[in-house]
């Protein structure tokens, strides 16, 4: 274990302390703890109705997080309501003219649950027991969620916002919460202790239940990196997590986290004065319903000569809650000390389906491109976790418009994530597909979360990251590696290729704000770098402050010819 002064202290370290966010909470959940309750007592009293017992053709697929019956998702679908129940947003049913994006406007009905995640019919007997809402639903083109009430009342219901509002392009307003189950209990709001009723509508009807409207009752503000840190010290207990607040890169964040300890959103005040002190112009966009925002060093309109580089940010702004931009400058804060100091122009954006960014995303980088002095050979691509996977497949859609890209928190290997359909049958077209263009690209993640140094991994798994590390290989036009020579890096005498668990062409170790970065750099055989592999010691599934400046000095070596494709190296 590596020597710290664990006494170090500095002004923000309380916010990486539990207490700091302890008992925050939005409006509605006093009502999602009564709900909990009221649930459970039926449950006791009742007991739970299996409607597909004895059944066990249950489809299990990549991209739902629960199991389903392929008959009775689709005789929902020729109903009008399709069932999904991927990413944070959990089971629910969207009508067509919702799931086609035909709809901005659509009401949201959420209907209280408490999932029992040990029964694999648990998503479909949903379906049975809400068929009556779930059919006026579809008369009336209102989207249905399940909210699970022991997560709706914090930071879960935030993800489920912010993600649904990114899938079906809604406003995700008005949202009613089904208070059905109060009306059979003899109760009514008043009898909420914690509600302040004076801020809350009177209930109405929606899909034939009694409903309140809660549009502006489930937004609150956290820290997202603490609440990660949260699960990380839950499941990963190798991470030293006291050791990483009392570093550089702890104290960084914890500096970008005030951001969000502060302010609401990017309107706010207090981030005018934010951005006024680092020479950077925020602005608002919208194309369509889709927002996306701005931050433009100020010397490049009184300098509209000088053409500033782009980064493409792919993080979402949403506008059924704006706070989650303050996500995204605590996430990317070095990014923008970067644009600060005018290495760059920075956009932010992403939607939540690869389709949906082909189609929104060219027409915004084009317009930013008409609109302010931006070397269009320069424009950059990154994204973080499922974000760097659609910046991945962004980048091979459009290979004339990046030059390069950085994805973060995604594995050395080329593989499925995040709704892309990288299965295996579909390897040898991907590969085709990426080969027909250069890719300079860099991809960092955390020590912690890279699966090929890891010991005791399953003969699957094993098969899986070879499988997947050949796949990158061979997508970017790399020497190809055997099996024994994939493996054999585990063992390797070379400290960065063992850390990493994968062979390089030339490494070197770096220590960067208090931890090891682990740096594999690839060689075409026509003697290109263009693919680099970075590791951080002692880091999860979390953006670091160190992730800035290596991505920048990876991907400012780059441009494109946006007519031919070539890539141009100007260094």
């Amino acid at each position: 274990m590596a020597y710290y002064n664990n006494k170090y202290s500095y002004p923000d370290l309380f916010l990486w302390q539990d207490e700091t966010w302890e008992g925050r909470e939005n409006a509605a959940a006093p009502l999602y703890r009564k709900l909990a309750e009221l649930i459970e007592a039926e449950r006791a009293e009742h007991g739970s109705t299996d409607h597909f017992a004895g059944r066990t053709d249950l489809v299990t697929d990549v991209v739902n997080r629960v199991p389903y019956f392929t008959d009775v998702v689709e005789g929902w679908k020729a109903k009008g309501m399709h069932f999904s129940s991927y990413g944070m947003m959990g089971e629910q049913m969207a009508p067509t003219a919702v799931e086609n994006h035909e709809l901005y406007n659509a009401p949201v009905l959420l209907i209280p649950v408490l999932p029992n995640r040990d029964d694999p019919h648990d998503g479909m007997n949903l379906l049975v027991e809400h068929e009556d809402a779930l059919t006026i639903a579809a008369q009336e083109n209102i989207l249905v969620q399940f909210a699970d009430c022991r997560e709706s009342g914090g930071g879960a219901m935030i993800e489920k916002g912010i993600e649904t509002q990114g899938t079906f392009r809604i406003a995700y307003a008005p949202l009613y919460l089904d208070i059905s189950l109060l009306e059979r209990h003899g109760l009514t709001l008043a009898d909420i202790p914690g509600l302040d009723l004076s801020q809350w509508a009177s209930p109405t009807t929606l899909a034939g239940r009694t409903v309140v409207d809660i549009s502006d009752k489930w937004q609150i503000n956290l820290a997202h990196q603490h609440s990660i840190s949260e699960i990380y010290r839950r499941n990963q207990p190798e991470w030293d997590f006291d050791r990483h607040i009392r570093s550089m890169a702890g104290k960084r964040q914890a500096e970008g986290m005030r951001l969000e300890y502060g302010c609401m959103n990017p309107h706010d005040p207090r981030m005018d004065t934010f951005f006024q002190e680092r020479g950077i112009r925020y602005e608002d966009h919208q194309a369509g319903h889709d927002w996306y925002v701005t931050l433009t060093p100020e010397s490049a309109f009184s300098q509209p000569d000088h053409k500033l580089p782009l980064l493409v940010v792919m993080k979402e702004p949403r506008t059924c809650f704006p706070g989650v931009m303050q996500t995204a400058f605590q996430f990317y804060y070095d990014f923008i000390e970067l644009c600060a100091r005018g290495e760059f122009m920075t956009l932010f954006f992403a939607l939540e389906t690869p389709e949906d960014n082909d189609q929104a995303l060219p027409g915004i980088i084009e317009s930013t491109l008409q609109n302010y002095p931006i070397d269009p050979q320069r424009v950059y691509l990154t994204g973080q976790s499922h974000n760097g996977y659609y910046a991945l497949e962004f980048y091979r859609r459009h290979p004339k418009l990046i030059a390069a890209a950085a994805t973060l928190c995604d594995p050395v290997g080329l593989q499925v994530g995040a709704r892309i359909d990288y299965y295996k049958p579909k390897a040898e077209e991907i590969i085709a597909s990426f080969r027909q263009y250069d890719f300079p690209l860099i991809d960092i993640n955390g020590n912690l979360e890279n699966s090929y140094c890891k010991e005791n991994r399953t003969p699957e798994k094993i098969a899986d990251d070879v499988f997947y590390f050949q796949n990158r290989l061979a997508a970017f036009k790399l020497p190809m590696r055997s099996r024994e020579e994939i493996l054999a890096a585990a063992a390797s005498p070379d400290y960065a290729t063992r850390r990493n668990g994968v062979p390089a062409d030339r490494t070197e170790v770096r220590y960067l704000m208090g931890s090891e970065a682990y740096v594999s750099d690839y060689c075409r055989e026509d003697g290109k770098w263009f693919f680099r592999y970075i590791s951080l010691e002692n880091t999860p599934h979390m953006i670091m402050p160190q992730m800035a400046e290596l991505s920048w000095e990876f991907l400012r070596r780059f441009a494109r010819d946006n007519e031919t494709g070539e890539v141009i190296e100007l260094y």
